[in-house]
């Protein structure tokens, strides 16, 4: 039962470093992407806390069967609705373990069992709603702002270069005056309408932003036939004014900060590599 009470403590912190406008980040003057982790460590205690908890209690049960007991009169915890929920986060965690970095899109998709996993869990436990209520909210305030920003930025593609040599693609896309403007380490979910899905965005960091045009430079490394950047790469390649001319932008963000500000530091040290197809590594 100790375990069972652990679990809920884990479900209590589990998401509060989910949020991409997260306020605790923004007060301590963090980012999203450094309380990921958090996420990450605090799911797989979770999973550990109910995997004890399952165990234990179905050694205690007085027939095998009784697990799939989902009558609250009988037990004041049901077992069925329990286990459910322990399915539920095996789905979400053991992807998200193995296949993060190869099938990241497996990792989305087993993510959408989260739900599933919270509402077995409050059947099971009732209490754990007041415990995810903050967490939740919080959420759900996060996605309002994404939803905002997105509508607001209202982005255009201005100008396509690609650089054979350097093996990258130039976007340069124009937000709205109402936009959230990109600032150190930033970046954005990219999609375009003429390549791909734009159901499928991709993260970029923001090269370069001229405020005064409000026009933000994203640059895509070429990463080889059969990708998206791979694609992008052969359109702009072949014919950069038709890929101008016929292309709505996906733009979601900004997101992150990752670069430690120049005017805070006296020494800075500068790396060159890659072509910014995603977040840059911390300082």
């Amino acid at each position: 039962r100790a375990f069972g009470d652990a679990a809920v403590f884990c479900f209590w912190f589990v998401l509060y470093p989910v949020p991409k406008n997260n306020a605790i980040a923004k007060a301590a003057g963090s980012s999203f992407e450094r309380l990921v982790p958090y996420h990450v460590l605090i799911a797989l205690v979770l999973y550990l806390a109910m995997t004890a908890h399952f165990i234990g209690m179905a050694i205690k049960l007085e027939t095998a069967d009784a697990i799939f007991t989902a009558d609250a009169d009988a037990r004041k915890h049901p077992p069925l609705w329990g286990f459910c929920a322990w399915a539920a986060t095996t789905v979400v965690v053991l992807p998200a373990l193995a296949l993060r970095r190869r099938f990241y899109w497996v990792l989305r998709l087993a993510h959408l069992c989260a739900p599933v996993a919270i509402i077995f869990g409050i059947l099971h436990y009732f209490p754990l709603i007041y415990a995810l209520i903050p967490p939740l909210f919080a959420y759900a305030v996060d996605w309002a702002l994404r939803v905002r920003a997105t509508v607001a930025a209202k982005p255009q593609l201005v100008d396509v270069r690609h650089s054979a040599t350097g093996g990258f693609t130039q976007l340069d896309v124009k937000l709205a005056p109402g936009a959230r403007s990109p600032g150190p380490g930033a970046f954005v979910l990219l999609g375009l309408s003429s390549v791909g899905t734009r159901l499928h965005p991709h993260p970029f960091s923001v090269a370069w932003y001229d405020a005064h045009a409000r026009v933000a430079t994203v640059l895509c490394k070429d990463m080889g036939p059969g990708t998206w950047t791979g694609e992008l790469a052969a359109a702009a390649a072949r014919d950069p004014t038709a890929l101008l001319a016929g292309t709505d932008v996906q733009w979601t963000g900004p997101f992150g900060s990752l670069q430690v500000p120049l005017g805070a530091v006296d020494t800075a040290v500068l790396v060159a590599g890659g072509g910014g197809g995603g977040p840059p590594p911390s300082p």
